[in-house]
């Protein structure tokens, strides 16, 4: 039924679901449910509000998890990556915000790691290529992955978890919540040893930069962390 009783019921199970949390297979129905519901409430939302707000909310592509607020405040979400020779039957344990931000909630709602195709095919690429360089030249050196500007890290841990056992990672984040979060992820994945995260921002000249709030263009309700450079001295 396309009715808002009828996505409330839904997400209500969806919640009931989330509260095993250590439960794999648990999340996964979460999941599916937490979509199902979306689906419901795009449906009701486009038939009583065709404009406004909430239409937009209906045209996004994320589960609106902006309308029930305990769903969005889980900050560690157990995740299978099942693509990953290195982690099977093994949960991974990643930590987000507990804002409606937009790597956070791509996390909770499809319970993948917030890092594209097409990232995840250069990666693997580039590490192949290093591989059969370093076995050409008789050297053992492992894989060193960098990521600037890597918010909550969905590519270095990928590379991580997916590349090979001893890949060396450095991520580079300056916004400090998505940094302690990375770095929590690493620790309770036992990955804190070779990914190390430095909370910097990387930028040339000598002026300073402003925390910004960037609001996402196809979902103007989810926001990511943005900087905006200020003139040096030398410029004033």
């Amino acid at each position: 039924r396309c009715s808002t009783l009828a996505a409330a019921l839904v997400f209500a199970a969806a919640d009931m679901q989330r509260q095993q949390l250590d439960n794999p297979k648990r999340w996964q129905r979460t999941s599916q449910l937490i979509l199902k519901a979306s689906d419901i409430m795009r449906c009701a939302i486009r038939q009583h509000e065709p404009s406004g707000y909430l239409a937009d909310v209906a045209a996004g592509c994320v589960p609106i998890f902006e309308l029930i607020d305990r769903l969005d405040r889980q900050i560690v979400v157990p995740l299978q990556l099942e693509e990953s020779p290195l982690w099977k039957d093994r949960t991974f344990k990643m930590h987000v915000l507990p804002t409606n931000n937009l790597e956070s909630n791509h996390v909770r709602g499809l319970l993948k790691l917030h890092c594209d195709g097409a990232f995840q095919r250069f990666a693997r690429e580039r590490f192949d290529a290093s591989a059969s360089a370093a076995k050409t030249a008789g050297s053992s050196r492992p894989f060193s992955f960098v990521e600037v500007g890597a918010h909550l890290g969905g590519c270095t841990l990928f590379a991580a978890t997916h590349l090979a056992a001893d890949v060396q990672a450095l991520a580079v984040e300056p916004f400090a919540p998505a940094a302690s979060a990375l770095q929590r992820s690493a620790a309770a994945n036992g990955l804190a040893g070779r990914l190390r995260v430095a909370a910097r921002i990387i930028c040339e000249g000598g002026g300073g930069f402003e925390h910004r709030r960037k609001v996402a263009d196809e979902a103007p309700w989810q926001h990511q962390p943005a900087w905006v450079e200020l003139p040096s001295e030398a410029d004033a």
